[in-house]
């Protein structure tokens, strides 16, 4: 299998295996749509988006790869005590994740970076406002040395 879809199964793997104040149970996938009718269930979509490579050596290749974790829920958007524990569910996706040596497949995977430098907003607005469904992605960025 490619090691883009290993490191984001690896991801799975320990989101499904953490402890969080809401019950989900993530999935990998490339399309991460679902139905509208059913966003009423909360679902945790991880997907493998981009892959970088660089020399570092003659002989030693350093690549990234991203991976997006989406956070998703048709809710009372308009209710913080709906929302906040979405947004709360974010952060400790991110705690859990970010700085952690996953191994995917032969290869040991870090995550060094969590969304690009201009940060990501709590909720993506547009959704919460035109599909009244809560809606937040974040970019996890892993490196991996050979």
């Amino acid at each position: 299998m490619a090691l883009i879809t290993d490191i984001a199964d690896a991801v799975v793997t320990a989101l499904n295996a953490g402890t969080f104040a809401l019950e989900f149970t993530a999935v990998r996938t490339l399309v991460p749509q679902v139905k509208l009718e059913d966003m009423s269930t909360l679902h945790v979509k991880v997907v493998p988006t981009t892959t970088r490579s660089r020399l570092v050596t003659r002989t030693a290749t350093e690549r990234e790869f991203i991976i997006d974790v989406g956070v998703q829920q048709k809710c009372d958007v308009d209710d913080d005590d709906v929302t906040d524990p979405l947004v709360t569910l974010c952060e400790a996706i991110e705690a859990l994740l970010f700085g952690k040596v996953l191994t995917a497949g032969s290869k040991k995977a870090i995550c060094i970076a969590v969304n690009d430098p201009a940060g990501r907003d709590a909720a993506d607005y547009s959704h919460a406002s035109t599909l009244r469904q809560f809606t937040s992605v974040s970019h996890f960025t892993y490196k991996v040395v050979s």
